[in-house]
């Protein structure tokens, strides 16, 4: 059996919270967050150092919510570059993913393949770093060799410096 109390004051408070909650409201005119948000590609640039040098150059794709978290911004990017040490006559194709916050901390990994020209190896490389605005990058990353052909050579550890030159931004 129902109780009768609950269901003489059900329906006056039911009506009285969805009038609460359908009610307009005045604008919030206290905080206003500018629309920062972009889009945009990039020329990769870099250089990649540990016991061998190489040099780096590719695409990436930014994307920013803009500065509308208290936090400031954020932004992640996708790139996909290759590399090449002509000392040792080495080249690597990287496939990499990451994320920045406001305080300018990034976050990533790179999947990635090296060849001696003769055979190859694949890898996975996650990072963290410095990032200043999306356009310049210092990480520090340590290569997971998961298909090891015997290729030497290739850095485990690695010290990134990295520059991306705006091609095409949008909002």
């Amino acid at each position: 059996m129902v109780n009768p109390f609950f269901m003489k004051h059900f329906v006056p408070v039911l009506l009285l919270i969805l009038s609460c909650s359908l009610a307009k409201a005045q604008a919030n005119d206290s905080i206003v967050f500018p629309d920062n948000s972009y889009k945009k590609w990039a020329l990769v640039t870099g250089i990649g150092q540990w016991d061998h040098t190489f040099a780096e150059l590719g695409m990436a794709y930014l994307q920013s919510n803009g500065d509308r978290c208290a936090f400031g911004s954020l932004y992640h990017g996708t790139a996909l570059t290759v590399d090449y040490n002509p000392f040792d006559n080495r080249a690597g194709l990287h496939a990499s993913g990451w994320m920045n916050n406001a305080f300018g901390i990034i976050l990533g990994g790179d999947i990635n393949t090296y060849t001696d020209f003769h055979s190859y190896n694949l890898g996975f490389k996650p990072f963290i770093g410095l990032d200043w605005e999306g356009r310049v990058s210092f990480t520090y990353g340590y290569n997971f060799r998961v298909v090891n052909a015997g290729i030497s050579d290739i850095n485990r550890h690695v010290i990134s410096l990295n520059y991306r030159f705006t091609l095409k931004k949008s909002r």
